[in-house]
């Protein structure tokens, strides 16, 4: 890996700042609740245990 990446020439590329507005604020704003997902374990007694988190 590492003779390959020595074949591609490599030069440090300049960025620009950049300006960010400000975020608006909204006090009506509520957020989204979030999905409640499910997580497949393994566990050593059963074949699969469910998980929410």
């Amino acid at each position: 890996m590492h003779h390959l990446l020595q074949q591609v020439p490599y030069t440090e590329v300049l960025q620009e700042t950049v300006a960010l507005p400000e975020r608006p604020f909204n006090p009506e704003y509520e957020h989204p609740a979030l999905p409640r997902r499910t997580v497949r374990r393994v566990s050593l007694l059963t074949r699969f245990t469910d998980t929410i988190y």
